[in-house]
């Protein structure tokens, strides 16, 4: 009994510090906390929701951190939110999805960003900004992004019709069948449908490319639905606008 209650004695601070840490977000080794007692330090993991303001309205962007091995926090990308009206139809739709999100804010310094963070965030707000004659986007290596998304809530079906969507360029566009045929899956056209109105990334892997059989702007669930998928196609295909 003795030797039990110095062990809890010992472990109590490390213990304390561990929640600490985890309410302010940071993802500490679990495995240096509890060296013996098996705990899973995957499982340990803190979700943050970052906003920013575009030309077309405000954005977010939300990731997880959770412990590795080496004591160095790991961070995936669960989710684009593309450009909503208002920054309240914003969080109203990060808490529905996210509830136990934490905000943080660009300017933050508590909390150390994921190094893909700045390249993500200058994406979307040069591709925003491209309808205010700002510039084409830089390009992003979506092949070296793709190991920092987080596809464990994403199935295989769909993780293979969203690859195939990442190889669209900018300005094409493609029917949802031939999207199907691209993935040997010529009958799944619906099914192709229903996986990119679960795209969790849009405008980084652009859904909006692909379009009915007949060119119709269909099957789009973002904020502006139909209006917007048209204005992102014909913002892709003309370029910037040009300003006096």
């Amino acid at each position: 009994m003795k030797t039990l209650s110095r062990t809890y004695a010992n472990t109590l601070p490390n213990i304390r510090r561990l929640s600490r840490e985890y309410s302010q977000g940071v993802a500490p080794n679990a495995l240096a906390v509890f060296p013996s007692t098996g705990i899973s330090w995957a499982k340990m993991q803190a979700i943050f929701f970052m906003p920013m303001t575009t030309a077309w309205g405000p954005c977010g962007l939300v990731w997880r951190q959770h412990a590795s091995p080496r004591g160095a926090p790991r961070a995936r990308l669960m989710r684009v939110f593309p450009a909503y009206r208002t920054m309240r139809s914003l969080r109203g739709a990060l808490r529905k999805e996210f509830p136990a999100a934490r905000l943080l804010r660009s300017n933050t310094k508590t909390i150390p960003a994921p190094r893909w963070l700045a390249e993500v965030r200058r994406f979307l707000m040069d591709y925003y900004n491209m309808a205010n004659g700002a510039g084409k986007p830089r390009p992003i290596d979506l092949s070296h992004l793709a190991r920092w998304l987080d596809w464990s809530r994403t199935g295989e079906f769909d993780r293979r019709v969203l690859q195939a969507v990442a190889d669209i360029a900018p300005g094409a566009t493609i029917s949802y069948g031939e999207l199907a045929r691209r993935i040997a899956r010529p009958r799944a056209a619906r099914a192709v449908g229903a996986a990119l109105a679960r795209n969790p990334w849009p405008v980084l892997i652009g859904c909006h490319r692909v379009l009915g059989a007949d060119g119709a702007m269909t099957g789009f669930s973002g904020p502006g639905r139909r209006r917007a998928k048209k204005r992102m196609i014909l913002m892709e295909q003309s370029g910037p606008r040009r300003t006096a």
